[in-house]
């Protein structure tokens, strides 16, 4: 019974921290406008790796 809330509050948090994520990436700003200079001037992966940046550079420091 306990496992069955704890799977629902996993997928709460996450449903809410990807909403979070897709309203605060869709901003324009500095980061949006260099994803897209970087897709358009790379490809789709260069673009992916560039939006990808702040998990590698934010999240250590969250974690701390």
């Amino acid at each position: 019974m306990g496992t069955q809330m704890d799977i629902e509050i996993i997928l709460a948090y996450s449903l809410a921290g990807l909403t979070l994520a897709v309203i605060e990436g869709i901003k324009p700003g500095p980061l949006l406008t260099m994803v897209v200079r970087e897709t358009l001037s790379g490809d789709l992966r260069a673009g992916i790796w560039t939006a990808a940046a702040p998990i590698f550079t934010d999240g250590p420091l969250i974690v701390v």
